[in-house]
């Protein structure tokens, strides 16, 4: 998998493993059964509206700095306010290659989906880090590695199977 994976260290790992493979290492069954899964709740926020221009409009949560994610690529499970789950590409971090010293964002793709969630208070559980976030010289580049991340995405997410229903063994949100 490209780039390190990195480990949630508020988050104990069992002393069932026989490896200190990091948090995100694990399914997301295993996780979840450990109560381990990072489950953030936010309105969703208009943004500058890149994505939409580059065919990746996300939805926008400004999060807290207290939160405890690592700045990177996610595959997620995106979960509306009426509790409908979609799956999803999020980029948690300041966006390096459009803004200098930006504010910390998280930006989600939805995946298959085309409605308007601003204004909705929507959920982001993250079920696997991808990769860290990157500058790139320009939107090309960026766009590529964006394609590439939808398809991981996608593999990831199908090995999940279905979406379970918000609040059932999600470890809490932020």
């Amino acid at each position: 998998m490209e780039g390190e994976m990195l480990a949630n260290e508020d988050i104990e790992v069992s002393t069932d493993h026989t490896s200190d493979a990091p948090f995100w290492h694990y399914p997301l069954a295993e996780r979840e059964a450990q109560s381990r899964v990072k489950v953030v709740s936010e309105v969703v926020v208009a943004g500058a509206q890149l994505g939409r221009t580059i065919g990746f409009p996300t939805a926008n949560m400004i999060l807290g700095h207290d939160v405890d994610l690592e700045a990177g690529i996610y595959a997620v499970q995106f979960i509306r306010a009426s509790g409908e789950c979609h799956f999803g590409v999020a980029s948690f971090g300041r966006r390096p290659t459009v803004v200098e010293n930006g504010e910390l964002i998280l930006e989600t793709y939805v995946l298959d989906f085309a409605d308007d969630l601003y204004g909705e208070t929507c959920s982001v559980r993250f079920v696997e880090f991808l990769r860290p976030e990157l500058r790139f010289d320009g939107l090309e580049p960026m766009i590529v590695q964006i394609r590439k991340d939808v398809v991981l995405a996608r593999r990831v997410l199908a090995s999940e199977g279905p979406i379970a229903p918000l609040g059932v063994a999600d470890g809490g949100g932020t």
